[in-house]
């Protein structure tokens, strides 16, 4: 039977599962079910807490930083005229900042179960991607099959799912390198073939930057022999390679035009344009940060900044691509201050002996500077 000071944490591993599958598997009502449970989460969290008198601690600075941050997003909320949209986002990131310092008082009891979800679900999210290329699912919402869920190519460009298993797929990388199982490789290979068919390229370059510098820390450890460095250079080159390969600049240049011209006579992928419209995106969040620069525009409002500046009317979107120019266009430059502090506090605060939580946060990061 478990004891009640268990209940917070299975409480939150279970909502935590749930949100996750009804996101990112784009099931009826997923985005609404899933956005009111993050928001009444904290108080089950820290209501379970009390009762089993569970001493929390909050880190002082990050603490800080957390209420300047809010405080800051409360101000761009209440300054823009669309308050009950915005006022609806402002209490996510405030739940969210909640879930966070809970986490911090239970990092010690979730950190194992995390990982081993993280591999269950992109099992799952694996197994229903195939399922979703072949049927069509009376559960799923057709029209939510948009860019947020991992499971589908609802542009038909790249699959999202490439920016999830780039976790398993560093996790194991890591594992491979302290110690070479077959299990090991053959969750590693099994993951690159979905991850690769992803398309993603913003999920390629964080893979190549985070794989590069834990190989060179086992360099500096001196715990790199010849097979583990035939098998950096060859997913490293694998990677690297596709990355231009899938690049419609590059479609003519040797030796990455076979693929690319295999790929799109098959009607598997279209190739793109190298930075797709990223730096027309860029351009419409410069532009409304220099008439907006101190509250913003509100958040979850980068589509109205997309349509006013954007150079085409054809040429919008919900997000810049890049998750400072979001903060600094949504809520102006002293929340994205705030924010880039925020980060930092989180980073110092990781506790280096869960290495997994420091690669997933900087792989993470790194990824959403050009995806969203």
């Amino acid at each position: 039977m478990l004891k009640l000071k268990s209940y917070s944490t299975v409480i939150f591993l279970t909502v935590f599962s749930f949100i996750f599958l009804l996101q990112t598997l784009g099931l009826f009502y997923g985005w609404l079910i899933s956005f009111y449970l993050i928001l009444i989460l904290p108080f089950f969290l820290y209501l379970f807490d009390y009762l089993a008198k569970v001493p929390l601690k909050f880190p002082k600075k990050l603490s800080i930083t957390i209420i300047i941050f809010l405080g800051l997003l409360g101000i761009s909320t209440y300054a823009n005229p669309n308050i009950i949209e915005t006022s609806r986002f402002f209490f996510l990131y405030t739940a969210f900042c909640l879930i966070l310092l809970w986490v911090f008082n239970h990092k010690q009891e979730i950190y194992n179960p995390l990982i081993k979800l993280i591999f269950y679900f992109a099992v799952v999210l694996i197994l229903f991607s195939l399922v979703l290329a072949n049927l069509k699912l009376p559960f799923l919402d057709p029209g939510k099959l948009y860019g947020y869920q991992l499971v589908y190519p609802a542009f038909g460009s790249h699959n999202h799912l490439g920016d999830f298993l780039i976790l398993p797929l560093l996790a194991l990388f890591y594992l491979l390198l302290i110690k070479w199982k077959n299990f090991y490789l053959l969750l590693f290979l099994s993951f690159s073939i979905f991850f690769i068919l992803a398309f993603s390229r913003s999920a390629y370059a964080s893979f190549l930057a985070v794989v590069f510098f834990i190989f060179i820390y086992f360099m500096k450890l001196k715990k790199i022999d010849l097979r583990s460095s035939l098998f950096f250079a060859t997913i490293f080159f694998v990677v690297f390679y596709m990355f231009f390969a899938i690049v419609k600049e590059f479609q003519y240049i040797n030796p990455f035009a076979k693929t690319n011209q295999y790929l799109s006579e098959n009607n598997i992928l279209h190739p793109k344009q190298f930075g797709g419209k990223r730096l027309e995106y860029f351009n419409q969040a410069l532009q409304s940060a220099r008439d907006n620069p101190v509250f913003g525009i509100g958040l979850n409002n980068f589509y109205k900044a997309s349509r006013k500046y954007g150079a085409s009317p054809y040429y919008w979107t919900y997000s810049s691509h890049n998750l400072f120019l979001d903060i600094l266009v949504e809520a102006g430059v002293l929340s994205l201050l705030a924010f880039m502090v925020f980060l930092s506090r989180i980073l110092t605060s990781l506790d280096k002996t869960k290495v997994f939580a420091l690669i997933f946060f900087i792989a993470l990061l790194l990824n959403f500077q050009t995806d969203y």
